[in-house]
């Protein structure tokens, strides 16, 4: 196994604005751009075993954030019942998902969200961030609690 997955921390948001700040910085769709780079169009969604793209531009991934927003409110949920984590790759000499890299991380997700079903939390999905090259390959979780 890869990715490093014996501390796994679920962090609460502080608010809305929060939760929102979150999903511009998943999706990198925020003014600045600060995180967007010739490598963004790599990132992808996991989400039901599934592999989606978030968008390779600013427009299509606007669109892509808006989706994820569109769920969360079917959901009837606010920020005090979502969660967010991260779980990477540790080996800095891997910096793109491959296929294997893909199965694996849709192997934790699989046993994750068993394991969170038990505390009555689901993974909503994952993001993929390639373009992130100075830091450890990884994967961003956004987790909700059902009422």
């Amino acid at each position: 196994m890869r990715f490093d997955t014996d501390n796994i921390d679920l962090l609460p948001f502080s608010s809305d604005t929060h939760l929102m700040h979150h999903l511009g910085y998943l999706f990198r769709t925020d003014r600045a751009q600060k995180w967007t780079n010739r490598h963004t169009d790599q990132n992808r969604i996991i989400m039901n075993d599934s592999l989606y793209a978030v968008g390779s531009t600013l427009e299509s991934r606007k669109a892509t954030e808006k989706m994820m927003r569109d769920l969360i409110r079917e959901l009837k949920t606010d920020y005090k019942h979502l969660y967010m984590c991260r779980i990477e790759c540790p080996d800095d000499r891997v910096y793109y998902f491959d296929d294997s890299l893909f199965r694996e991380a849709s192997d934790i997700i699989r046993g994750l969200d068993e394991d969170l079903a038990k505390l009555d939390k689901k993974i909503l999905f994952a993001v993929t961030h390639e373009d992130q090259t100075r830091e450890f390959l990884h994967f961003h979780l956004l987790i909700f609690e059902e009422r």
